[in-house]
């Protein structure tokens, strides 16, 4: 959902920059005080980060489908500004090689999350994220902003149903993109949810004979320490232009 910039090199220097964010991780850890967390926290919960605190999360994923190799490296920083509000930035890179050839990009985007209302007897919980490109130079870079809609309702201690739907506008061309997810979740144990559900999403890139990308997406999230979660999951193609994705993500819960 993010407009893509061209970068040279990033991908083949990837493994000094994991070990020079890995050190510097664990400095941070070392030195800061980490939030109790009985069950994990992501973006596509409906509460966001406490006034005040500072969350990162870090993903990786490799798409192979017919001919064509992809990676993906992302890390969001989300810091709360209010019990209802949250500021985020976002940087992601991708690799596409295919045969040969092969591009590099990469995109920043700036975002506020909204806490709009709890879970009720009839209604279910709702945050919305506001974002748009970091862009100097929006007649080559568009800011392509996008609203998404998270809902969340809980059908029991442990059940649950949640999932997204979320619009990009691209001002050049003044076409839509869009993606969602449904997913139904279960909170197995106090350090442990699992879920499975379906997701999809426009091709950014679209051409006559595209089709919108289909999965199934299974995935866990395992509390490992206080404000340290792992956040593996995958998602199997439903037609051939999708593929299978292996995720892997790390989330960590700083300061408050």
């Amino acid at each position: 959902m993010k407009y893509n910039l061209p970068t040279k090199n990033i991908f083949d220097n990837m493994s000094r920059i994991f070990s020079i964010l890995t050190i510097g991780l664990v400095i941070l850890l070392a030195t800061v005080d980490t939030k109790a967390q009985t069950r994990p926290l992501d973006n596509g919960e409906i509460m966001g980060v406490k006034k005040g605190g500072l969350q990162s999360d870090n993903y990786f994923n490799n798409n192979s489908f017919k001919e064509t190799n992809q990676h993906n490296l992302s890390t969001l920083f989300r810091y709360g500004l209010s019990n209802n509000y949250e500021l985020q930035f976002t940087w992601s890179a991708q690799k596409d090689k295919n045969g040969l050839k092969s591009f590099t990009s990469e995109s920043s985007n700036v975002g506020l999350k909204i806490h709009l209302t709890n879970d009720s007897k009839f209604l279910p919980a709702l945050s919305a994220i506001v974002s748009a490109n970091l862009t100097f130079d929006p007649e080559n870079t568009p800011f392509n902003p996008s609203i998404n809609l998270l809902f969340d309702k809980g059908i029991n201690s442990i059940w649950c149903v949640n999932g997204n739907l979320q619009f990009s506008l691209d001002e050049q061309t003044s076409d839509f993109t869009s993606n969602y997810s449904f997913n139904i979740e279960a909170a197995v144990t106090n350090w442990q949810t699992t879920y499975v559900g379906l997701t999809g999403s426009s091709d950014p890139f679209q051409t006559e004979t595209s089709v919108y990308q289909q999965y199934v997406e299974i995935g866990m999230l395992f509390w490992v320490y206080d404000g340290i979660v792992l956040y593996p999951f995958y998602d199997i193609g439903l037609n051939d232009s999708s593929g299978d994705i292996f995720n892997i993500g790390a989330l960590f819960t700083l300061g408050k």
